[in-house]
């Protein structure tokens, strides 16, 4: 059972988590004050296009500045009070709660996974730190979920322009705001590829007309960054160098740092830590093997395989340039937390419903372009 229209527990389920998301959120915002990173967004969001590259440049910055910008034009309207520069990553905090039910929604997950997963990200303490701070992550991970959201409506549906556009300006802004988005791409495409793959019943028609919209989007999404690129690269690569004097994580460091910090906060260190990755890591795993076997769309495994995406870039890519923190995928966190949901989900039996690229029925057009 999937979620739609007739379900009375939506109309009240998914508002009740989203108003509850919004209150752990603002409640306490301004109660520390701002931090280093926090100043430096503010910065950067403050200090005028005329003198932007040349600071960034003397400086060494290395984040793009899609979520500086953003964040200035907010500043112009809010002030530069710490509750109101925090607020804006509130907005970003909330959105992928609803946004998370559509992409479940869409992949055929059963309602109750849907719920468990909206909670689980609405009680995170991890996402909840992050949507009070002045800081782009929040509004990294919100568009990847948009993003991922826009993907999965190109691959069931004949692709409007429409969809197309969102697909390419969030992939944009999300890539705009971190670099270590770009994992993001390559997930996208991993799942495409092995829902293809891997099932019958696919209309090569819809898949090509798909394909060749994903790929446009994808290509119009880079060329913002690489104009940045092209001008702020002396930038990026000294002040990634000189923030990266720690030694490389080993693979196992490297786990429980980040599903330690995901599954209890950024604070977690020492046993709590590891007891919280092993039960993350635990639960993301079963919820792929469920993912594949239970009555849940197909599709869902490949949406938990393609998190290796990101967990394998960002570890190689820090055996080089070491300076790596958690915070940086957190574009996967809700990914990672609706497997645990669908591990945690009761009374999952019977087949798969179907492939995502087969071609649907009138019925199922339905609903899926109320998705």
């Amino acid at each position: 059972m999937t979620i739609d229209r007739k379900d009375p527990r939506a109309a009240i389920i998914l508002p009740v988590l989203t108003l509850l998301a919004f209150a752990l959120r603002v409640t306490l915002l301004d109660h520390r004050p701002l931090h280093f990173d926090e100043g430096n967004s503010i910065y950067f969001a403050w200090v005028g296009w005329d003198h932007l590259l040349a600071d960034v440049l003397r400086t060494g910055e290395t984040d793009p500045m899609a979520h500086r910008l953003s964040m200035g034009l907010w500043m112009n309207l809010s002030g530069i009070t710490p509750f109101a520069v925090r607020l804006y990553s509130v907005f970003y905090g909330i959105l992928p709660i609803p946004l998370l039910a559509r992409v479940l929604r869409a992949l055929r997950v059963p309602s109750l996974t849907i719920y468990i997963a909206c909670a689980m990200l609405t009680l995170c303490a991890y996402a909840i730190d992050y949507s009070q701070q002045a800081k782009g992550y929040a509004m990294a991970a919100c568009l990847a979920m948009l993003a991922w959201w826009m993907w999965i409506r190109l691959s069931h549906t004949r692709a409007r322009l429409p969809t197309s556009m969102v697909l390419a300006i969030s992939l944009a802004l999300m890539l705009g705001t971190h670099f270590y988005t770009a994992p993001m791409f390559g997930m996208l495409w991993l799942w495409w590829a092995g829902s293809v793959w891997r099932w019958g019943g696919v209309h090569w028609g819809q898949v090509r007309h798909s394909f060749a919209a994903g790929m446009l989007a994808q290509l119009a999404a880079l060329i913002p960054t690489a104009l940045w690129v092209s001008v702020a690269l002396p930038a990026v690569i000294s002040g990634s160098l000189g923030l990266s004097a720690s030694p490389p994580a080993s693979p196992l460091e490297f786990l429980n740092t980040l599903f330690g910090e995901w599954a209890l906060g950024a604070l977690s260190t020492g046993l709590a830590s590891t007891v919280g990755a092993l039960l993350l890591i635990g639960l993301i795993l079963i919820g792929i093997l469920r993912a594949r076997r239970a009555n849940s769309s197909q599709s869902f495994f490949w949406f938990g395989v393609a998190l290796a995406v990101p967990l394998v870039f960002s570890y190689v890519l820090q055996l080089r340039v070491t300076f790596f923190h958690p915070r940086f995928l957190m574009f996967a966190l809700p990914s990672a937390l609706a497997l645990s949901a669908l591990a945690l989900t009761p009374g999952l039996r019977g087949k798969d419903t179907g492939a995502v690229f087969a071609h649907p029925s009138e019925s199922a057009r339905g609903e899926l372009k109320t998705a």
